[in-house]
Order: structure tokens, then C-alpha cells, then sequence
């Protein structure tokens, strides 16, 4: 919550007194409970400009985990995605090594089953209550992020972050609100990037509609990083009328 909030100084802190009482509890949940803040710790690094220490972190968090792969394949699968969004901003040469941990993500998550996936339940690593279709759409969503970091040094990504971000959005059911809004702006983002301006304002429009319900510095930041992927074509006045849109939803 104080992540999201924006205030990373007691996220940080939080988690550092979670991680300790977890490493000290002898009850036997408490392993797979590091785990999760691990992860937790992982995010916030990456959000704060130290994708290296991200990725030491959530390489931690897997070695948490049983030796025996028949269990927790869902958790290794978010795991080892939240690793490749990390990798990536490496640049272009992090590349294999992206697509091979994105690839095994998948293949973990086809490896597990619903009782697996109820599983991750306890260590929210998700803000929703897992199953095939949502992890799917988790992992989707995870890859489009990494994508998009390697788009905005080399366009050739874009069209793989455009593939991953639509997968979310096709979801079928109720909105998810956040979730929702930032698989929009990344897919405007993305758009943007490929020079599919009038695209990309149907879809930053789209995100614009979804705000009224979504209060998150997460998202805040997100559409920063759409103002900036907008820049080049701000010449276009509907680019324009989207860049005063969004600038107006945070006034």
C-alpha cells in the first residue's frame, strides 16, 4: 500500500521488518511467506531504478522455493517473469536472455495445475485471486512490460509488446480495474512507438475512461511514460487533445 501510495521509504522499511520476522518464525509457512516479499522488495527496486538488485532479489526468492519442481510452478512462473521485465532494462543485448526467461514462465505455468495456482493465493503476488486465465493474463501482461522497456531503445520490440499487452485486455468478466488501466496505456505506449498515433489515442483515450475509479502513483507514472511516448507526434491535434487529457486527469 505505501508503494503504491508512493511512499517508498516506509514500503521499504515494512518489508524489510516482514522479511526478518518471516526468516525468524518457526512456523512453516513462513519460508514461502519470504518468498512473496522477496518479490515485493524486487518490484519496488525496479521501480526505483535498480533493475540489477531486482533481479538478485527475485533470484533469491526462487532459491526460497522447494527443490522439488512438482509444486509452486505458478509462483516460479510470476517469479521468473518479474525477472525478464527486470533483465530488460539492459537493453537490446539482454534480449536472450529475456525471451528464455519469458518462455519458461509459460512453460511452468502450462506445467501447473488449479491447486497449484490456488496456491500463490497466500503470497499476493497478484492483486486477483488466481486461475489459468488470470495467471495467463498476469504473465501477458508482465511480458508486454518487458517488451516495452527494450521498445523504447529499439522499436523492433514493439510489435511483440503489442502481442503480450492485448492478451489482458481480452480477458473476459468484470474490469480489474488498475490492472485494466495499465494494459491500456501500455498498449497506447506501445502504439505510440510504432507510429500508430491514431491508434494509440483510441487506446490512450480507452485508459483515459478507466481512470475515474483508479487513484495509484503507479499509474501516475505510467501516464508520464505516455506523455513522453506521445512527444513526437504532439504535432497532431489529437495527439495533442490526449496529451491535455491526461494532463488535466492528474491536475
Amino acid at each position: 500500500m505505501c508503494h503504491d501510495s508512493g511512499m517508498s521509504g516506509p514500503a521499504q522499511r515494512y518489508l524489510i521488518y516482514g522479511l526478518q520476522a518471516a526468516r525468524e518464525s518457526t512456523d512453516p509457512r513462513a519460508q514461502l511467506l519470504a518468498v512473496g516479499i522477496l518479490a515485493d522488495m524486487a518490484r519496488q527496486m525496479r521501480w526505483l531504478g535498480q533493475p540489477d538488485t531486482a533481479v538478485r532479489m527475485l533470484d533469491l526468492a526462487l532459491n526460497q522455493l522447494p527443490v522439488d519442481r512438482s509444486y509452486f510452478n505458478t509462483v516460479r512462473a510470476i517469479l521468473t517473469s518479474q525477472r525478464a521485465w527486470a533483465l530488460a532494462y539492459h537493453g537490446r543485448k539482454s534480449f536472450p536472455e529475456v525471451e528464455s526467461a519469458l518462455r519458461l514462465s509459460f512453460e511452468l505455468h502450462v506445467q501447473a495445475d488449479n491447486e497449484d495456482r490456488l496456491g500463490i493465493d497466500s503470497l499476493h503476488l497478484m492483486h486477483l485471486r488466481p486461475s489459468d486465465d488470470v495467471v495467463e493474463a498476469e504473465l501477458s501482461a508482465t511480458a508486454s512490460c518487458a517488451y516495452l522497456v527494450l521498445a523504447r531503445r529499439d522499436r523492433h520490440f514493439g510489435r511483440k509488446a503489442e502481442e503480450a499487452a492485448l492478451v489482458p485486455l481480452r480477458r473476459h468478466g468484470a474490469s480489474f480495474g488498475r490492472a485494466d488501466v495499465l494494459s491500456q496505456i501500455r498498449l497506447a505506449s506501445v502504439r505510440f512507438i510504432g507510429d500508430e498515433p491514431e491508434q494509440a489515442c483510441d487506446d490512450g483515450e480507452g485508459a483515459l475512461a478507466l481512470l475515474s475509479n483508479v487513484t495509484s502513483t503507479m499509474v501516475r507514472a505510467r501516464m508520464r511514460d505516455l506523455l513522453a511516448d506521445s512527444e513526437p507526434h504532439r504535432a497532431l491535434p489529437r495527439v495533442n487533445d490526449l496529451r491535455r487529457g491526461i494532463q488535466a486527469a492528474w491536475q
